[in-house]
């Protein structure tokens, strides 16, 4: 595994951020929908929306890299569908509806990427495989511990709302790892380095 190479602990902690945003929210997401006022079998049902949502964004996402291939921007458009989703919730009194749907899209599209992402770090199928062997790993383990954090955090302050905050900023941070670690590789023409 690539566990001295620092563009793999980069794409290990975008899964791993990627993960918690989406266990937080799959874990908590009828519980915050209840505080917000709903019933519980309303929180239950926004809860399966965003599950169901998930699936156009997973299922589509190959069709959708064909004809726009840059990853880049799908990181950041399914990354704001997350955040958009969890505003929807700390800030407004909306439907949690809408909110289920931003975050079951913007999560499934965020979690296929991460898939998809080892491939193109690498230059061979084993090296692909110790890479996403490195950064599921690690990275759904740093996603397991999300769901407790949030619990905790709610037991302590009382409300969800602090904890939506904190997914919000966890949120930007996908995006700027997320074009960190889709920068273009700096190609060489004669010997000097393209700007």
């Amino acid at each position: 595994m690539p566990l001295k190479n620092k563009e793999a602990w980069l794409l290990t902690s975008f899964v791993g951020l990627v993960n918690l945003l989406f266990y937080c929210f799959a874990a908590w997401l009828p519980a915050i929908v209840e505080e917000k006022g709903w019933t519980p079998a309303f929180g239950g049902l926004a809860g399966t929306i965003a599950m169901i949502a998930q699936l156009p964004a997973t299922l589509l996402l190959p069709s959708l890299l064909r004809v726009l291939p840059n990853k880049r921007f799908w990181i950041t458009f399914f990354t704001l569908s997350v955040i958009v989703g969890l505003s929807l919730l700390c800030f407004t009194n909306v439907t949690p509806i809408i909110a289920s749907i931003c975050l079951g899209i913007g999560g499934g599209g965020l979690v296929s990427l991460t898939l998809l992402l080892p491939i193109d770090k690498t230059a061979s199928p084993i090296e692909a495989s110790n890479w996403s062997a490195m950064t599921q790993a690690i990275g759904y383990m740093i996603g397991a511990v999300g769901p407790f954090i949030i619990g905790f955090l709610h037991d302590y302050l009382g409300s969800f709302v602090p904890t939506l905050y904190l997914l919000i900023m966890m949120g930007f941070i996908v995006i700027l790892l997320g074009w960190k670690i889709t920068k273009p590789a700096k190609v060489k023409v004669e010997g000097i380095p393209a700007k």
